[in-house]
């Protein structure tokens, strides 16, 4: 009896043990698109990234890149889903439920992402809603008070690369997720308008609080107040590609993503172009993509902290998840990392989302 009970202890300590999700994989992207110059964005799970190609003039399409199909042996296999959807397509960030899509001349469309998973033809979906008034081609969006499906309320902001002007809209649906009507409740004020000079490239946080900008040859993120003027709260110090915020976490100032020549981070670097994550508790920057992505684009953050980018090399295409936790300074995986994403349904809890957590080991 004794030795049953100690069999149990032993099994039951080691089903909730946590395991580490794989640190880096590597998914092969179909040959159907042209990934030359896209614009990339990544959804809140990694299970789709907005792909948004030049084309002629700005006027390119801009397509959802699915990664939620297996074959039979488990593994990812990607698909496009064609939209009606333009260049610099942007979602609102937060929950992904509406997504911007720019129209030059014509104002910004948003679409229900919802209505698009959903659709066996998603170039069928027209846009919820349309904002005539709201014309400019380079932008970024983010909720406000996140989409709540119970309530059918949602509000969010979009900003302008000109200017740094926004809107801010309420936004409402019906029991079933259905948009029913919006309302611009502030309407084309400047953003930092306390700042000297105009915020270049700027990008909204997860949650609108924060804004990145290339600003004097250097990457900045601002706190935005209410009333509309910008804290200044880091400074990077070198120039980097547009960034892409963290998830908010408890107790964390979060993280950021960007491309970025390392001879600019550290003049001892001797690589070129590469993905990094820069953790702004520490103020410690590392290179988060290896040798073998030799042209690495447009980083995004997953909720639960993973990393996604698309390498767009000479040999294929394919889309890269990392874990940053089990990354060296140099992109190269550790073998011992003293923390890890968790696998879903191993250890003490899982993320509702996404089903993974950071964990220390």
């Amino acid at each position: 009896m004794k030795n049953l009970f100690l069999s149990i202890i032993i099994i039951s300590s080691y089903q909730a043990y946590p395991k580490c999700i794989p640190a880096r994989v590597e998914i092969d992207l179909p040959d159907t698109m042209d990934y030359t110059g896209q614009y990339h964005r990544i959804h809140p799970s990694g299970d789709y990234i907005i792909a948004s190609s030049p084309g002629d003039g700005r006027m390119g399409n801009a397509s959802i890149i699915d990664l939620t199909n297996r074959d039979d042996s488990g593994k990812i296999i990607a698909r496009e889903i064609e939209t009606q959807m333009k260049n610099e397509t942007y979602p609102v960030e937060g929950s992904w439920k509406l997504i911007s899509s720019p129209y030059d001349g014509k104002g910004m469309e948003y679409y229900d992402f919802d209505m698009i998973k959903s659709k066996k033809n998603a170039k069928e979906v027209d846009s919820a809603f349309h904002d005539a008034e709201h014309d400019e081609y380079y932008h970024s969006s983010a909720e406000l008070t996140p989409y709540n499906k119970s309530k059918g309320t949602m509000s969010f902001r979009t900003v302008l690369w000109k200017g740094s002007r926004y809107r801010d809209y309420s936004v409402k649906f019906d029991k079933d997720g259905n948009y029913q009507s919006h309302e611009v409740i502030k309407k084309d004020h400047r953003l930092c308008n306390n700042v000297t000079s105009n915020l270049e490239s700027p990008i909204i946080s997860k949650d609108g609080t924060e804004i990145a900008s290339q600003h004097s040859g250097t990457s900045q993120v601002y706190k935005i107040n209410k009333d509309g003027t910008c804290d200044l709260v880091n400074d990077l110090g070198y120039s980097t590609s547009k960034v892409n915020f963290s998830y908010p976490k408890p107790n964390s100032k979060g993280a950021l993503t960007f491309t970025a020549s390392g001879y600019y981070i550290d003049s001892s670097n001797e690589y070129g172009r590469a993905v990094h994550y820069y953790d702004r508790d520490t103020k410690k920057t590392k290179r988060i993509s290896s040798a073998k992505d030799e042209r690495p684009r447009y980083p995004g953050f997953t909720e639960d902290g993973r990393v996604i980018f698309i390498d767009t090399s000479d040999e294929a295409f394919r889309v890269v998840i990392v874990d940053p936790n089990q990354l060296d300074a140099n992109g190269e995986v550790i073998s011992n990392p003293s923390k890890c994403i968790q696998e879903a349904g191993t250890g003490s809890s899982k993320s509702k989302s996404t089903g993974s957590k950071t964990i220390s080991q």
